[in-house]
């Protein structure tokens, strides 16, 4: 299972969060609509990847590609596993 990573400085606003990016590659990610997309099923939860693709109707390997691009980015952090036969999840 993959949970969004909260070690980036937050600054609390009433109901809004802000968080400060210092890195350009997180900003990139974070800042292009489309990248944004496959990002919002974590926030604030933890999700596999197959939960996620199902939420946004889309590939599990388009949503692997993109969650492997965030983990990368230390945007995300992978907060357990499921075994299975095969690969676990």
């Amino acid at each position: 299972m993959l949970g969004c990573l909260l070690e980036m400085k937050q600054e609390n606003y009433g109901r809004e969060t802000r968080v400060e990016l210092k890195d350009p590659e997180q900003a990139k990610l974070l800042t292009n609509p489309e990248s944004f997309r496959y990002f919002t099923p974590f926030l604030a939860r933890d999700y596999t990847v197959s939960q996620a693709a199902k939420e946004l109707g889309c590939h599990v390997d388009t949503m692997l590609y993109r969650v492997n691009a965030f983990l990368k980015a230390d945007l995300l952090n992978v907060v357990g596993t499921e075994p299975r036969r095969g690969r676990p999840v």
